[in-house]
């Protein structure tokens, strides 16, 4: 009998990672960039670039829980292939877009992005490594 997880745990999972670059955006929304820490103390918080930054992170789990979880017609090696090529593309707009000395906001999605991104290619590596372990026993049985 294979093991199980709970039905909403991967669901759990995303919103908890969601919930966690949020933590991190409201925390960056005090670092106002390159700027004189004199001048910085007088800034107001950055509260349209966190919310701003909150909803794009927001956007992209639900994405991923559609990919994920909505898509039962393919395969799970195929949905997660799916996620991954579309955190790679997001990761990759993120990186080119990236510039110094900017709001501490600004560099969260990014971040967030790549934790994602690493986050899934674990799972694919581990879910196509099981599947190639599972080939083997077959052809050995």
């Amino acid at each position: 009998m294979k093991p199980h997880a709970p039905p909403h745990a991967g669901a759990l999972a995303i919103t908890v990672m969601w919930l966690l670059g949020v933590a991190g955006a409201i925390l960056s929304g005090w670092s106002h960039g390159y700027v004189d820490q004199r001048i910085a103390a007088s800034l107001p918080y950055e509260w349209g670039g966190v919310v701003f930054v909150c909803a794009v992170m927001g956007v992209e789990a639900l994405a991923l829980h559609g990919l994920l979880f909505r898509l039962r017609r393919w395969g799970r090696l195929r949905r997660t292939l799916a996620a991954l090529s579309l955190f790679l593309a997001l990761a990759t707009f993120s990186i080119l877009t990236t510039v110094t000395d900017m709001p501490g906001w600004y560099y969260v999605n990014s971040t967030w992005t790549l934790f994602m991104l690493l986050v899934l290619g674990v799972s694919f590596a581990t879910q196509l490594l099981a599947r190639l372990v599972l080939r083997l026993r077959a052809r050995r049985a």
